[in-house]
């Protein structure tokens, strides 16, 4: 077999994808070129789309024997990154994201990283810029920038128990991820729901097992922020699923569930809903509001706390925006507001 044929022995590389054939493409139009000449093979995992994910004809024919695509029946982020581990064969495999974009470069600096990163290093993630849609930046505040998934740390280290890590963008050790039960698939997106959490599990597993998470600023990815995740709503919704995956990482044992956290949610759903409608959005009340709102239905399964009035849309319990209501107090019923 010539050299030219024999696929890289160290690094995987892996995109799940659901809905979004255009960011694949774009994708696939960076990514290959740099995985091509270092021979490091390409798992695409389709996560149920429709119609299904088809890469152009040009990309079979020029990179067939690096490119391998596997459809799924049913949409699920952990399900599909469960799906690329197991037809990952190397040591590595590095996860990229079907809305993020590599910075030139990063095959090669990704393919060094995993060579020179100490054993007991389980996962690195690197940095993640934001791609607008538009060539000036919005005015965007700290915890919405958060929910984008934005990532801009400096250095080469061991991030000890203080993890910021996004498997979207990543290499992980393949035994130590099968080792820690893969990715849990009662968190992480499901077809349109923002539940996440799967991510913040699964490092929290890999540090209890004495594994170490890294952070490396020499692999970076542009994250493309689609207009709709500029939207009021959008935030208000991730906002409203991170307070339920958090609650749903306590039931999996990740931390403790002191009982001032769901106090402290019941307070703010109270007191904010009463002034967030007067209050400028920079302040980011309602995003509070909203996380507030996903703790208490992931803890009591209440299934709407309602209190946002103002701004496109609210945020109901299955994650869909709805007319905004007043909350009015835990026995009373919620009427529509204007």
């Amino acid at each position: 077999m010539s050299p030219s044929t024999v696929l890289n022995p160290l690094l995987t590389v892996a995109v799940c994808t659901h809905n979004r054939p255009h960011l694949l493409d774009q994708l696939l139009s960076v990514l290959l070129p740099q995985l091509a000449p270092l021979r490091i093979r390409l798992v695409v995992v389709d996560s149920a789309s429709y119609p299904p994910a088809v890469p152009r004809a040009e990309y079979a024919a020029r990179y067939g024997d690096l490119l391998t695509l596997v459809r799924l029946d049913a949409a699920g982020i952990s399900r599909a990154r469960n799906t690329a581990l197991h037809e990952c064969r190397t040591p590595w495999i590095g996860y990229i994201d079907d809305d993020e974009l590599p910075s030139p470069g990063w095959a090669q600096k990704a393919l060094q990283l995993v060579e020179r990163l100490p054993t007991a290093c389980a996962a690195c993630s690197g940095n993640v810029a934001p791609k607008w849609p538009g060539a000036t930046p919005p005015a965007v505040g700290q915890r919405w920038l958060a929910y984008l998934s934005m990532l801009n740390r400096q250095g080469e280290f061991d991030q000890k128990r203080k993890t910021r890590f996004g498997i979207g963008h990543s290499v992980i050790r393949r035994d130590a991820l099968l080792a820690a039960g893969e990715f849990d698939t009662s968190l992480g997106r499901h077809g349109t729901s923002l539940l996440s959490g799967e991510e913040s599990h699964l490092v929290e597993v890999l540090l209890r097992c004495g594994w170490q998470i890294w952070h490396s600023d020499t692999i970076q990815v542009d994250h493309i922020v689609e207009p709709e995740r500029l939207e009021r709503s959008w935030a208000r919704e991730r906002a409203y699923w991170e307070g339920i995956s958090i609650t749903r990482r306590a039931q999996l044992g990740d931390f403790a569930w002191p009982w001032w956290i769901v106090a402290s949610a019941y307070l703010k759903v109270a007191l904010l809903s009463m002034i967030v409608s007067y209050v400028n959005e920079r302040t980011e009340l309602d995003l509070v509001l909203a996380y507030a709102q996903g703790v208490l239905h992931g803890h009591t399964g209440i299934p709407r706390i309602p209190g946002i009035r103002r701004g496109p849309a609210a945020i109901s319990s299955d994650g869909v925006a709805k007319p905004a209501t007043m909350y009015r107090g835990p026995h009373s019923t919620p009427s529509s507001s204007g």
